[in-house]
């Protein structure tokens, strides 16, 4: 299981249940690491991506009256537990891709976080937890310009990494 995010300097993922940027390259990694996957997402996150048909998506909604509007690849499933993760059976690979309720339930027991720092401050109302350096080690740089800046991180304890 993988998770990706971005956060702004002071750890924004949202604000005002949208991304309070507009970066092309941060938009198209996330999209080329998720293509063809499984993909993890709280309802709010899920209402403000891009939906591929290749993916299948896994929307977790507190709401059991909550509905898709459109499904028409048949590749979106509404989950209101989180245990239900269990029940995906297929050869692709699981992301978790939000919100901040998604990454608290699920990221450590991710085995490698893609995480994008945007290099800029920006106003937010939902944070990413500080407190994944305490569990993830940082393996590699994979990119940077003068916006964005991609790292790759394993988890400590699958990895067999001391805490």
């Amino acid at each position: 299981m993988y998770a990706i995010v971005a956060v702004s300097l002071n750890f924004v993922i949202s604000y005002k249940n949208k991304l309070p940027w507009n970066i092309p390259l941060d938009a198209e990694f996330f999209y080329s690491m998720i293509r063809g996957q499984n993909v993890i997402i709280g309802r709010k996150s899920f209402e403000n991506i891009e939906i591929h048909p290749e993916n299948n998506y896994y929307i977790f909604s507190k709401n059991k009256n909550y509905e898709i509007l459109s499904n028409e690849f048949n590749n979106i499933k509404i989950f209101h537990d989180f245990q239900e993760i269990n029940s995906i059976k297929n050869n692709k690979e699981i992301w978790i891709c939000g919100g901040r309720q998604i990454y608290d339930e699920f990221l450590f027991s991710c085995s490698t976080l893609y995480l994008t720092i945007i290099k800029k401050f920006f106003m937010g109302d939902v944070f990413f937890d500080k407190n994944y350096e305490n569990f993830f080690y940082l393996e590699r740089n994979i990119f940077e310009n003068e916006d964005i800046k991609i790292l790759i991180f394993k988890n400590k304890r699958l990895f067999n990494i001391s805490l």
